[in-house]
């Protein structure tokens, strides 16, 4: 009977001691820690509230800042477009002035002129966004004078959503006969 009762145990504990690792067998116990609960992975595996709070706090605060680097990049990126068109508009002017073929001509079109430009919206008190300035003792030469170098200056004054804005543009033509 003791021989029965010891092969019946040593069976139950061989098929029982993968479901159960050192239930019955010390050895096994010492080798592979103490038998865990399968649920004990679970809550080990996952994230404690704190950890989320931190991660989605860290997230945030990047996101803002990036999102404030946007904004700051696409106003930079605005003004720089406002102030391409008005340099633009000053060098087309500039290149009308040298085309004309008499200096009565350039100051009866452009001295003292104002012009618009398209996209440019001109500040308050002002009709125009573009505005040219010729020197007067150019303006009154005749025409039959030695041709040297007039000074032309364009000032393009706009209005943006931030603040009025302005360019100068300053060119030295040479005087036509």
């Amino acid at each position: 009977m003791d021989l029965l009762s010891n092969l019946f145990t040593n069976r139950i504990s061989k098929k029982m001691s993968h479901h159960f690792v050192g239930a019955f067998d010390p050895a096994l116990s010492r080798e592979h820690g103490p038998a865990k609960h399968p649920a004990d992975n679970r809550l080990r595996a996952g994230l404690s509230l704190v950890e989320v709070m931190i991660a989605l706090g860290l997230l945030a605060t990047v996101i803002s800042a990036l999102m404030g680097a946007l904004g700051s990049a696409a106003s930079a990126n605005t003004t720089a477009d406002l102030r391409e068109r008005a340099a633009t508009a000053s060098q087309r002017l500039i290149e009308q002035i040298q085309a004309a073929n008499s200096l009565y001509s350039i100051y009866q079109t452009y001295s003292a002129g104002s012009f618009d430009v398209p996209g440019l919206t001109p500040p308050s008190g002002q009709a125009r966004v573009l505005n040219t300035y010729i020197p007067v003792s150019y303006a009154l030469a005749a025409p039959t004078t030695v041709p040297g170098a007039m000074p032309v200056l364009i000032q393009a004054r706009w209005q943006s959503a931030n603040s009025p804005n302005e360019v100068f543009a300053i060119s030295y033509i040479a005087v036509p006969r």
